[in-house]
């Protein structure tokens, strides 16, 4: 019986290939999706990240005390590293000059402006609370500080907009994903199909259900990384005519997080071809064989 069954599997082996392309598409089409959700995680963090806080010093602050604090700010776990910049009063009337195309000074008139320390925050805490509660700190703890202020309405409604973008995101990614697993999951049904008879004549000479099961778990586990392998080099190189058409776009996306998604693409082509054949195969089996006609 073994020889037979052995030669049987050789001789009506399906043809696997249809398969291997349906099934590396679906995963390269559900890289896209994976490469639009980094790249517009990334845009979200690199906007955070560049969100401006100015703390406006007192006039009566001298030049050690701004130069410790500029330091001290640094070493916070709120600031974005090497984001820290000071500009006195006389070269913020420049600016305005350049800017407005007017200088006051020309009037004799006293310089109003005060002397700035800038710095941007880290994404974690470029939120409306966050904010409030780091300049309610900053005021409390330094008295030569006057005033600190950030761009409000901005950070309040794009903190709106990235959760409203967040839940669209995760409405469509779990949309897309139980669409790649039912083509999937089809694929591999129809592959599977032609094998029906020879699989319920498996059963009835007395071969056992792992015996049946265990060589297409095993082909479609092989297919699976095939799949994916195809559906990887076919994502790195639209990445790489990306980069050649709109290099800017590289600055919005990790390393990391693309390895874990190629890694994310390979294991979902594996499982749920594997899972599909595995059930597809139980099927075949609790069938009665005049069912599958």
């Amino acid at each position: 019986m073994s020889e037979s069954t052995k030669s049987s599997h050789s001789i009506t082996k399906p043809n696997f290939l249809y398969s291997v392309i349906s099934v590396a598409l679906v995963l390269f089409l559900l890289g896209i999706f994976g490469l639009v959700v980094l790249h517009t995680s990334g845009l979200i963090h690199y906007l955070k990240e560049n969100i401006g806080v100015i703390v406006e010093l007192k006039d009566e602050t001298s030049d050690s005390t701004i130069t410790v604090f500029s330091t001290s700010l640094q070493d916070m776990d709120f600031v974005k590293p090497n984001s820290v910049s000071f500009t006195d009063k006389e070269q913020a009337a420049l600016l305005m000059k350049e800017e407005f195309g007017d200088n006051f000074m020309d009037y004799d008139l006293e310089n109003p402006l005060l002397d700035v320390v800038e710095f941007k925050v880290t994404a974690d805490n470029a939120t409306p609370t966050k904010l409030d509660s780091i300049r309610h700190d900053l005021l409390q703890d330094h008295e030569f500080i006057e005033e600190v202020t950030y761009e409000k309405i901005l950070v309040e409604n794009m903190t709106a907009n990235i959760r409203k973008l967040g839940f669209l995101t995760f409405i469509i990614c779990i949309v897309f994903i139980a669409i790649a697993i039912a083509l999937i999951n089809n694929t591999v049904k129809l592959s599977i199909y032609s094998n029906r008879f020879l699989i319920k004549n498996m059963q009835l000479v007395g071969a056992t259900t792992q015996f049946i099961s265990r060589p297409y778990i095993f082909k479609s586990i092989r297919n699976g990384i095939l799949s994916g392998g195809v559906a990887i080099v076919l994502l790195i190189s639209l990445i790489l005519l990306i980069q050649q058409r709109m290099p800017e776009l590289s600055t919005f996306r990790s390393d990391t997080s693309l390895i874990i998604l190629m890694v994310g693409v390979l294991f979902s082509g594996i499982l749920i071809s594997s899972l599909s054949t595995y059930i597809s195969v139980q099927r075949y089996l609790r069938m009665r064989m005049d069912d599958l006609y």
